[in-house]
């Protein structure tokens, strides 16, 4: 899976909805119409399991590029399932990434604390990405220990068109992130655990100008 792309997107229920009723919905109905988007590779949907947070579920789709993803997305199971999805989402925000394995890829799927980072606007893009693989793999390393780890970024700077109703392709843009940081837990542990791990360094990292979302979930893997 190393040469793939993929694309996340930040999920938030519908006010009349309750997270666990949003998370039930997504993996029932609507993740067996993405499961069949042309030139998808994986796909894995996270539920969130920790305190009421601005995602309530986070989604992953692997392409081959970024290419591919765009013409899944415009393609009409592609335009039905987004439409669909925009039917019980507030929010609905996406970023297309590549990435990086810190430790081996044992194919752990499970809990996981997943940290969304987007980069003040007076940072060039290619200087933040070189800082986040560089330098932010090292300082958490320690942390990181014999859990599984992965870190993302975006360093193309393109944005999916996933309108139903919009003929566009990629555009130059913002996405909602610049970089992922995930760990998966290790047996008996929980998210809460390696999330307040992680408090010093999102302090840090926010002391910078740099806006960052922690999340705890629970992994599912769809395709």
């Amino acid at each position: 899976m190393e040469d793939l792309m993929k694309l996340v997107t930040f999920l938030k229920r519908r006010p009349d909805m309750t997270r666990d009723a949003f998370v039930e919905r997504w993996l029932t109905k609507h993740a067996p119409m993405a499961a069949v988007f042309p030139g998808l590779r994986k796909y894995t949907l996270s539920g969130s399991c920790g305190p009421e947070s601005e995602a309530d579920a986070f989604a992953e789709l692997w392409f081959d590029d970024r290419q591919a993803c765009q013409a899944a997305y415009s393609s009409e199971v592609g335009r039905s399932g987004s439409g669909d999805a925009n039917a019980y989402t507030s929010r609905r925000a996406q970023a297309l990434l590549d990435e990086v394995w810190l430790t081996p890829d044992v194919g752990r799927v499970g809990e996981k604390v997943v940290l969304a980072v987007k980069r003040p606007e007076q940072t060039a893009r290619q200087d933040f990405v070189a800082w986040w693989q560089g330098e932010v793999g090292r300082q958490v390393a320690p942390l990181i220990g014999e859990r599984q780890a992965r870190l993302c970024f975006d360093r193309v700077g393109l944005v999916l068109n996933s309108d139903p109703q919009s003929s566009d392709g990629l555009r130059r843009a913002e996405g909602e992130v610049d970089g992922l940081l995930e760990i998966w837990t290790s047996p008996n542990e929980s998210p809460e655990s390696v999330a307040t791990r992680l408090e010093p360094f999102l302090a840090s990292i926010r002391s910078l100008g740099i806006r960052a979302e922690l999340l705890m979930l629970r992994e599912n893997r769809i395709v």
